[in-house]
């Protein structure tokens, strides 16, 4: 198996434990710039890979279900940050507003999300899944870690755990330098809240 040490060493770097030390290394030609071009590709076919329809009609015909798969990111969305304004939750999601509007409507009539008034604000509608749409939001969630499971059934629970530590990082570094989440999801626009 490859080293796991996630450890980058150069002469103008240095090694540095655990992390890669992309800002120290310079302009491009450095020795991180392989280790990042590979760290991009496996970020790419991994989001490609996640987002297969192919994927997420497997995942499905698991627990017999029949749902876009556009509705998993607005019921995540909701089920993790709570109610929120459609122009919020299109903008957390990456969607424009009147694609979102259609997306809705269908998880509506099948009430797995409700739209009410805000209560600050009588001219916004607030989004929230029902509990149907809680559920099902569990079973595929469930169906998803079986997938995963299934996937990494041959990994030691030592890069099983080296895997979790370095992704939540990943994905939480991405976050906060992307401003993912962050602008909107604390403001007064969200809810009504301050």
């Amino acid at each position: 198996m490859a080293n796991r040490d996630p450890t980058v060493s150069s002469p103008s770097c240095g090694a540095v434990k655990p992390q890669i030390p992309i800002a120290d290394c310079g302009a491009e030609g450095s020795a991180a710039d392989p280790v990042l071009s590979a760290i991009q590709r496996s970020w790419s076919r991994l989001s490609r890979i996640s987002s297969l329809a192919r994927l997420h009609g497997q995942i499905l015909a698991r627990i017999g279900l029949s749902i876009e798969q556009s509705a998993y990111p607005i019921l995540t969305y909701l089920s993790s940050f709570g109610p929120s304004r459609m122009t919020d939750l299109a903008d957390a999601i990456g969607i424009d507003l009147s694609t979102l509007s259609r997306q809705v409507a269908v998880l509506e009539r099948r009430q797995l999300v409700i739209r009410t008034a805000d209560p600050f604000d009588r001219r916004a509608r607030i989004l929230r899944p029902t509990e149907s749409g809680k559920e099902i939001l569990t079973k595929i969630a469930d169906a998803h870690q079986k997938v995963l499971a299934e996937t990494l059934s041959d990994w030691s629970l030592d890069d099983l755990v080296h895997l979790r530590i370095l992704l939540e990082r990943l994905v939480s570094d991405s976050e906060l330098r992307l401003d993912i989440f962050a602008p909107r999801h604390g403001q007064s626009r969200k809810c009504g809240t301050t």
